[in-house]
């Protein structure tokens, strides 16, 4: 009777070790799993950081060309008030010169020379409120279309 015996206790303990080795075999294998789902988070986590670093270096661009764009504004607006008072007083020159006429101008000239000098300024004021006011259309263009950037939606 004793060689029945260890028979059946080694039958139990080789079942014993086959259903430990088969527990061991299915950790290993979640294991196995669970790293391949770590590895995936990680290149998904990897994948958001590098989002939101292009999102973070987008917001400063757009941050600078808002200032630039700002300092562009002030400019402009400086620009047409200086452009303002220098048209005034083009305009203040040019009126004068208008309510003298040739005659009276040639009457108040020291001699030829003097005249054609003082129709040469005035053709040069002429030109040059020609070009004042070509210029402040154009930073009131220019304003106008900043002012449209600035809209609130």
């Amino acid at each position: 009777m004793w060689t029945m015996q260890p028979t059946v206790l080694a039958d139990k303990y080789d079942d014993q070790i086959r259903a430990l080795q088969k527990e061991i075999e299915e950790y290993q294998s979640k294991a196995g799993q669970l790293q391949t789902q770590i590895a995936t988070l990680q290149e998904e986590i990897s994948g958001i950081d590098t989002q939101k670093k292009l999102i973070q270096a987008q917001i400063s661009l757009t941050e600078s060309k808002l200032a630039k764009l700002q300092e562009d504004i002030a400019t402009t607006e400086k620009n047409i008030q200086n452009n303002k008072v220098v048209l005034g007083k083009t305009l203040a020159d040019l009126y004068i010169d208008d309510t003298i006429s040739p005659l009276e101008m040639l009457a108040s000239s020291h001699n030829l020379g003097d005249y054609v000098d003082k129709q040469e300024y005035r053709g040069a004021v002429r030109e040059q409120l020609s070009q004042k006011i070509e210029t402040i259309k154009s930073s009131l263009r220019r304003y106008h279309n900043y002012e449209h950037l600035f809209v609130y939606r």
